[in-house]
């Protein structure tokens, strides 16, 4: 939404609707907030899971755990916003609801005169520009994780190699900040924006595609190659690492793709007018803020044992739990464990 002060300064807030006038918005504010606090507990979840999981990379797990703990910057932009969603707090003496993404059309223009309210409108948007950037860049930032973990072949299980996740992780701020406020201050537009979107998910999808086919070509020369002294048995197990990592990720990829072009839809049957704005334009917002709450069980969901952890807080969990397969002596941590402490002797 685009606001405008008395000075004529301009800020586009990612946020469609302000000051609703829909009837029972106090229990729909409730249900979103108790959404919201539950998103926060399975946000928690799954880092805790990951965190002591063995079954990926430190490097790799460094970088994931970072990047969902940052929804920290929208659950506190949510509760900064939700007031002024449903008209709790206002901007002005408002008497009428606002609902446009990206408009310079006077009457969609939100006019602010109160300094302190937009502030904290103000707060809100970098707060969450920054988490919308980082998360779509982030997603790419495993992919360069797992490049690196070919490029350091002979020896990235060996080496902790912690200035691999820093980097990634701090190139990604270095972007998604400047992004953020040029988004704020109307210097990205709405055309800038999508292509942004659909660009970073084009460079995702490539570097997955570069990283899968280097490792795939890795192996299969190795296993064509008649002297077993060409390639070592810790080059070997690196390169079943990173398909095994791969693979597990494939689906989840998958699944961000499919769940940011389907809210890019919504946005685009909004903006150009195909349904009514009101309750519509609260799922899109809440696609944004919510979206750990579909993502966590998606990336869970890559593993058994990742996906039973996860949901082992619930008294009634047996619909969620994934059987093993019976025929299985280890499970799929003490697989892991077993693997890794090969793959360490295979350097000594």
């Amino acid at each position: 939404m685009i606001l405008r002060t008395e000075k004529n300064q301009t800020y586009w807030v990612p946020i469609y609707s302000i000051n609703d006038l829909s009837k029972n918005l106090l229990p729909l504010a409730i249900f979103e907030i108790f959404l919201h606090v539950f998103t926060g507990i399975m946000t928690v979840r799954c880092v805790i899971v990951l965190s002591r999981s063995r079954l990926v990379h430190f490097n790799m797990s460094l970088i994931i755990c970072t990047f969902w703990c940052q929804w920290a910057e929208a659950f506190i932009g949510k509760m900064i916003i939700i007031q002024f969603q449903y008209g709790f707090l206002t901007l002005n003496d408002l008497n009428r609801g606002y609902y446009s993404w990206w408009s310079f059309i006077d009457s969609n223009i939100l006019k602010v005169t109160n300094l302190q309210s937009l502030t904290i409108i103000y707060i809100y948007s970098l707060l969450q520009w920054h988490y919308i950037y980082t998360m779509l860049i982030g997603i790419g930032g495993v992919m360069v994780e797992r490049g690196f973990a070919t490029f350091y072949i002979n020896d990235y299980e060996k080496r902790s190699r912690l200035h691999i996740p820093l980097f990634v992780i701090i190139v990604t701020h270095m972007i998604s900040m400047p992004l953020s406020w040029f988004s704020t201050y109307t210097e990205i537009n709405l055309v800038c924006s999508f292509t942004i979107l659909f660009t970073t998910m084009i460079i995702m999808f490539l570097l997955y595609c570069v990283v899968l086919r280097s490792n795939i070509r890795l192996k299969s020369m190795m296993e064509k190659t008649s002297n077993n002294h060409l390639y070592s048995l810790a080059q070997k197990f690196q390169v079943k690492e990173n398909l095994r990592s791969l693979n597990m990720i494939r689906k989840f990829v998958i699944i961000i793709f499919f769940y940011v072009v389907f809210a890019g839809l919504i946005l685009l049957t909004l903006i150009l007018g195909w349904t009514p704005e009101i309750g519509l334009s609260h799922v899109f917002e809440n696609m944004i803020t919510l979206n750990p709450f579909f993502l966590s069980s998606a990336l869970m969901y890559c593993s058994p044992t990742w996906h039973n952890k996860y949901w082992s807080f619930l008294p009634y969990r047996k619909c969620c739990v994934i059987p093993e397969v019976e025929n299985l002596k280890l499970n799929f941590d003490e697989e892991a464990n077993v693997y890794f402490g090969q793959l360490k002797k295979a350097w000594i």
